[in-house]
């Protein structure tokens, strides 16, 4: 891969903005070179595996069959643009420019210090590989989610076929509110049960588009779901990757506890 290249793509993420609502990320459009990027999807597209999932209909699938990654000899032997892609994506260079952009949040959220961040990344803590979530059975909505507790920073980057006219498979960033104690007797079993029609809501949704790279600092706050897929024929794939600091601290607590707390404190 040509280093003009790789350039190009470091200085889009030096130049992209930060935004911190619901909680700290980044999304960059037409991320990489539109040529390369080209023949790389066209590659992906042509993979046996994909092919292969085209072919299948709802009935056929099996549990462990709704989400594959497809392998570094595959790549190699059948996509090698997009194999030498992700180098790229698992590489010290990538992954502490998108740190150097979001670290001080991440640091923050998951109570390490910038240094431990810095460490990972000098310790290669870091990996990227590519994700195929078939479509039928699995287009449905996936649920409220975090992403593993130990990853400070987590990055998509979304591949589409430029025939695939699915609709939805957006990410969708919710906010969980914490709200303030109300001490009224008639309000303490709505607040016990969290019940609260706007306590998580989504506050933005980003369109699942070939070559938009996303990349968010991992918290207890980073909560996100992925919408319906719609007339998928094609799975929905996506290079994935996370920076892992063994010392991060992600506080998950139930409902039921942090409502007691926030009564009764």
């Amino acid at each position: 891969m040509k280093k003009s290249l790789i350039d190009k793509a470091i200085v889009k993420i030096n130049q992209s903005d930060i935004s911190v609502d619901p909680y700290p990320h980044f999304k960059i459009d037409n991320f990489f070179d539109e040529q390369y990027f080209s023949k790389m999807v066209f590659e992906l597209k042509n993979l046996p595996l994909i092919k292969k999932i085209k072919n299948l209909d709802d009935t056929r699938y099996k549990a462990n069959d709704i989400e594959t990654i497809i392998n570094d000899n595959d790549l190699k032997k059948n996509a090698p643009l997009a194999y030498e892609f992700n180098k790229f994506l698992s590489s010290k260079q990538f992954f502490s420019a998108i740190a150097e952009k979001i670290k001080p949040y991440a640091a923050a959220a998951l109570q390490v210090n910038k240094s431990d961040i810095s460490k990972s990344i000098k310790d290669e803590k870091y990996e990227s590989s590519i994700h195929a979530i078939m479509p039928g059975k699995s287009v449905k909505r996936r649920g409220v989610h975090l992403d593993d507790i130990t990853s400070a920073i987590t990055f998509l980057l979304y591949v589409k076929f430029d025939d695939d006219y699915s609709s939805g498979g957006s990410i969708q960033l919710l906010s969980q509110e914490d709200r303030l104690s109300i001490t009224s007797g008639k309000m303490f079993i709505g607040q016990l049960l969290h019940i609260y029609p706007t306590d998580m809501i989504p506050i933005k949704s980003y369109e699942y588009k070939n070559n938009t790279l996303f990349v968010q600092s991992n918290s207890q706050y980073s909560l996100h779901e992925v919408s319906t897929r719609r007339n998928a024929k094609f799975p929905r794939i996506s290079f994935q990757g996370s920076l892992i600091v063994d010392e991060a601290k992600l506080e998950i607590k139930s409902n039921i506890t942090t409502k007691l707390k926030s009564i009764f404190r």
